[in-house]
């Protein structure tokens, strides 16, 4: 993998990251994206979050880089 590639691939991950983490910080920012039909709107903000982060970081490893990256 080029370099360049590489940077890029480290700076999703970080981007992903950073974003996931921002849903537990800042959780009022999302809630007003929030569709009304969806229960429990804190909880799947939360949620949402913890997946960005594992798919953030799960983009990192080739074995399942594919995946992370549809996830």
């Amino acid at each position: 993998m080029s370099r360049i590639k590489l940077g890029f691939l480290w700076l999703m991950a970080l981007f992903y990251t950073v974003g996931g983490v921002n849903h537990f910080i800042a959780p009022d920012f999302y809630l007003p994206m929030m569709p009304p039909y969806l229960p429990l709107h804190l909880e799947l903000i939360y949620l949402s979050g913890v997946a960005e982060i594992v798919l953030g970081i799960a983009v990192l490893f080739p074995s399942v880089r594919v995946q992370a990256a549809w996830g």
